[in-house]
């Protein structure tokens, strides 16, 4: 063990002896240094070292020395620049020395010898220990020109010669000015492929792997053209991904740190992956912590950054969500803060949503909310990424119960609020909330209400900084004005707050931007049609800010999607069934042509075609001719019809025949609508339909047809409706325990199908037919009463087989029960019953007896009072004039009042020149009665005037034209 006085003895001849004396000083001196640092260094080289005194002649020894000297001053050199791991003697002063006393460039020129010696190795690891002073690092790859010998080093040295020059060349790169000076110049030299194949030489240690993966991070961190030189020139993606399976915990680390950085190119992130670079990193979230972990999160955020190649899913599959939400919960800070951008990214892939969902805690979304309230440097992205991860794990009612427990709400109003907030962070604000209000209950809306949500929502909407920001302020305010009726008053008040921030306007500006993307355009037609409902003010704003022209305009966009059009639709519904006025407004705009043209597209949507129907109900109930047949004119019957035949639910299928009932009543289109095959499927749309809302519509649709006044027409229809089945069915309405308003629609069918003589034989006959109308007469609405009466009236008119058939199914009673007053009926039941029983009891005395048994002559009668309509009073007549046949019911008629009443009819009738086949019938009552020698008198003193001065032989000869209403039986 040297003693200070000899030690001092070196440290004086390195400075003032020969040559040759100061070599040998330098490697004694060397070789002290070298000892065992538990035997330790003696306090007098320690003190040269520490005051810097030791390195003017060091350096002048690798000036002026020889090969020998020059090695061992630069071993001494490096001893003294050792880095941290080898307890250094100096620190920051001791670097600033030697470059002050010119070491630098005899510590190049020795790595260039042309000879091999230790030298190289002492002077590479020197250098790497200046270049942690940043000021030195031009000082070495400029002025000294050492980066090409380092670079030389690293291909022809020893495994230490190689490894001090990586960890020289990956210092020497390290803060680089904005132009990567240093780093092309490196890069220019050829330093890539030489740092790649250290990675793969199994000669290499430790720690020139390490330097290796951190030169080339710090390379790849420069431009694409760098990365791809590492990744594709140099194949460097296997080595990487091996030293970040297989290496040491510090090799991770900067492995990882270079995958991150080569992970910025799409192309070399599918490189990555396919080489089984995600796994390894996935792992890393356990194995390592600190920088390495961070440096691995942040490699697999740039891998998973897209949707591409499936690369998300091999992470989930390598168990990367669970130690993700792991870090969430107990990493640091920024182990926190790098795991939201991971989960945010996860959440944005459906099926990992799920999982993520499944594997997370309460505690991972307490975790979330707290970051929202973080401060400090970066609170911003901090607070963005929290508020993304949040809107991709609330998707279960737990985690939405657990963020508004833990105050997430406010929070992310505030967010919302905050002017500092970063665009992204304020739309992420907003996707959380939607989220909470898709998913909570109603006290979620009223938490997100009363936290003053809407406003800044509206304010997001109409500043529309980004396309997302827009999307989730507007499905969230979306969410406040929608839903049941539990919350109706809360929405009302969101709904004014939105109008009066000018929300219609920006709504209207959105849904009509073609340049704008369609899925929001669509909310935005969703947005509207919620606030025009059940309010006449808001519509009134629509109506003045141009929204019906625009609706129309939607409608006929040919780039609009359909559920756009969809939502055009039904806004023209709410405003057509709201102010009146405006559905004249939307037809004149033109809605109707581009509303048949949506049923034509709705292929791909059905719904579309729903509420395109709506629309055309709402615009067409109006009873405008006009807009009919601009609905036919636009080919809006064959449409139609083929919706009526292949229509997806029964819904749509009645909305249909609502339609065609609307159409109906247009001039010309009933034989259009029937010629296009409408009657067979509203035939087997009626049989089909489940719902009572389907089958009224359908019958709407039928009678509508069917009764036109055109007789011609009227003809087509009830054949093709006789030909399609509807009789037994109606029939099968009418006996089975359908509603009353039911059988009431399928009796006026049936009536309207026994106008044809063709058809009354088959009415007739049709097995129940004649019983279910009789019991109708019973139980039937008052219509439902009246349409069966008009039926059996028309049935037994002219057949003798019908009236028997009709007799024994019992109807005479019940039509008498009509003609009572006290009977809740209306004045055509009342009118066709006394028809029916005219005809009914014609021909036969029993049927005649049954009628007066059943009450028949005082209520026909009481139908001759004045008020009756005329064709009432001209079957009553009738029926008297038919029953005066007997002489037994003269006088019936009589004590009835009959007399009074049936001159008094005359004396209105008399002059009306419309009103002659009721004169006749009248005149030809009184004429019967007059075959009763006792009621001579009173009809001749009732009727005395007309008696004598129209016809002075009233009692010795009537007219001839009143035989014509006596029967054989009067003879």
């Amino acid at each position: 063990m040297y003693r200070d006085k000899e030690v001092g003895q070196l440290l004086n001849a390195l400075t003032n002896a020969s040559c040759d004396q100061r070599c040998k000083a330098a490697a004694a001196i060397y070789g002290i240094m070298r000892v065992d640092p538990a035997t330790g260094v003696p306090p007098a080289i320690a003190h040269a070292c520490g005051i810097g005194g030791i390195i003017p002649p060091l350096v002048r020894l690798m000036n002026d020395g020889t090969l020998h000297g020059r090695v061992y001053a630069a071993g001494v050199l490096m001893l003294i620049l050792v880095d941290e791991d080898r307890k250094p003697l100096i620190t920051f002063t001791c670097r600033r020395a030697c470059a002050k006393a010119g070491a630098i460039p005899p510590l190049i020129r020795m790595l260039n010898d042309s000879v091999n010696h230790p030298g190289k190795t002492f002077a590479a690891s020197a250098l790497r220990m200046l270049a942690y002073d940043e000021t030195l690092r031009d000082a070495i790859a400029s002025e000294g020109r050492g980066i090409l010998p380092l670079i030389r080093l690293l291909t022809d040295g020893t495994a230490d010669d190689k490894m001090h020059a990586a960890g020289a060349l990956a210092v020497i790169i390290l803060s680089d000015d904005n132009n990567h000076r240093r780093k092309q110049s490196c890069a220019n030299a050829g330093i890539i492929v030489p740092l790649v194949k250290m990675l793969s030489d199994e000669k290499s240690d430790e720690a020139g792997k390490s330097y290796a993966a951190f030169a080339l991070m710090q390379l790849a961190a420069v431009d694409a053209i760098l990365r791809h030189r590492i990744a594709i020139e140099a194949d460097g993606v296997p080595p990487l991904v091996r030293l970040a399976r297989e290496g040491t915990c510090r090799q991770k680390t900067q492995a990882a740190g270079a995958l991150m950085m080569l992970a910025q190119h799409e192309t070399l992130r599918q490189s990555i992956a396919e080489g089984g670079g995600i796994p390894p990193l996935v792992q890393m979230l356990v194995d390592v912590d600190g920088d390495g972990r961070l440096q691995a999160m942040g490699a697999l955020n740039m891998l998973i950054v897209d949707e591409a190649n499936g690369r998300k899913q091999i992470c989930a599959q390598a168990g990367g969500i669970g130690h993700l939400l792991q870090l969430l919960t107990d990493g640091t800070d920024g182990e926190k803060s790098q795991a939201t951008v991971s989960l945010l990214a996860f959440g944005e892939d459906a099926g990992l949503r799920k999982i993520l969902a499944a594997k997370a805690h309460p505690s991972s979304i307490t975790t979330l909310v707290q970051l929202l309230g973080s401060s400090g440097p970066e609170c911003h992205v901090r607070k963005a990424c929290a508020a993304g991860a949040l809107m991709r794990l609330l998707n279960e009612q737990v985690h939405v119960r657990t963020c508004m427990e833990g105050g997430g709400i406010a929070l992310l109003v505030q967010l919302l609020l905050d002017s500092g907030a970063t665009k992204r962070g304020q739309s992420f604000a907003a996707g959380a909330l939607e989220c909470m209000l898709e998913r909570g209950d109603a006290i979620v809306h009223s938490r997100v209400t009363s936290a003053g949500a809407v406003a800044p929502l509206v304010e997001l909407l109409i500043g529309g900084q980004s396309d997302n920001g827009q999307k989730y302020a507007l499905r969230a305010l979306l969410k406040l004005i929608t839903g049941g009726d539990e919350n109706a008053e809360e929405r009302e008040r969101t709904c004014q707050k939105m109008t009066a921030a000018g929300c219609i306007p920006v709504l209207l500006q959105m849904m009509g931007d073609a340049d704008l993307r369609a899925k929001l355009r669509v909310n935005a037609g969703a947005a509207l049609m919620s606030l025009l409902i059940q309010s006449d003010a808001r519509q009134t704003t629509f109506v003045e800010e141009g929204g019906i022209q625009l609706l129309v305009q939607v409608l006929r966009d040919p780039y609009m999607i359909l559920a756009g059009k969809m939502n055009a639709a039904g806004a023209l519904t709410i405003l057509s069934c709201g102010i009146r006025s405006l559905r004249s407004l939307i037809i004149d705009a033109g809605a109707i042509p581009p509303l048949v043209q949506v049923l034509k597209d709705s292929y791909p949507m059905p719904d579309a075609a729903t509420t395109a129907l709506a629309a055309l109900i709402a615009l067409l109930t109006g009873g405008d001719a006009e807009a009919k047949q601009a609905c036919a004119k636009a080919g809006g019957v064959p449409e139609l019809v083929r919706l009526l035949r292949e229509g997806v639910n029964e819904l749509q299928k009645a909305y249909t025949a609502s339609v065609l009932s609307l159409l109906a009543d247009a001039t010309g289109l009933v034989e259009c609508i029937v010629e296009a095959g409408a009657i067979p499927l509203l035939i087997a749309l009626l049989r089909e339909a489940s719902s009572g809302c389907a089958r009224m519509r359908v019958f709407d649709a039928l009678t509508g047809l069917l009764d036109t006044g055109d007789t011609y027409t009227d003809g087509k229809t009830w054949q093709a409706c006789a030909e399609a089945g509807a009789l037994s069915l109606m029939t099968e309405f009418l006996s089975s325990t359908a509603p009353q308003d039911e059988k009431t629609h399928a009796v006026f069918v049936i009536m309207m199908m026994a106008h044809a003589e063709t058809l009354q034989r088959l009415v007739a006959a049709e097995s129940g037919t004649v019983a279910a109308l009789v019991q109708l007469l019973k139980e039937g609405t008052c219509d439902g009463k009246a349409s069966s009466a008009a039926t059996l009236k028309l049935l037994v008119a002219d057949s003798v087989s019908r009236k028997k058939t009709c007799e024994e199914a019992g109807a005479i009673p019940p039509l008498v029960k009509l003609l009572d007053d006290s009977v809740d009926t209306t004045c055509r039941a009342k009118v066709e019953a006394a028809g029916a029983l005219k005809y009914l009891i014609s021909e036969s005395r029993e049927r005649k007896q049954a009628s007066v048994e059943a009450g028949a002559i005082p209520l026909l009668v009481q139908l001759l009072k004045y008020g009756t309509t005329e064709e009432g009073r001209t079957y009553a007549a009738g029926a008297l004039l038919i029953l005066a046949e007997d002489a037994e019911n003269r006088h019936a008629i009589e004590d009835a009042g009959g007399i009074p009443l049936l001159t008094e009819s005359l004396n209105v009738l008399e002059g009306a020149l419309d009103s002659e086949g009721t004169f006749e019938t009248v005149d030809g009552a009184l004429y019967g009665l007059a075959f009763d020698g006792a009621l001579k008198v009173p009809i001749a003193m009732f009727r005395a005037e007309y008696m004598f001065i129209r016809r002075n032989d009233l009692l010795q000869s009537p007219r001839a034209d009143g035989k014509k209403h006596m029967k054989s039986s009067c003879n």
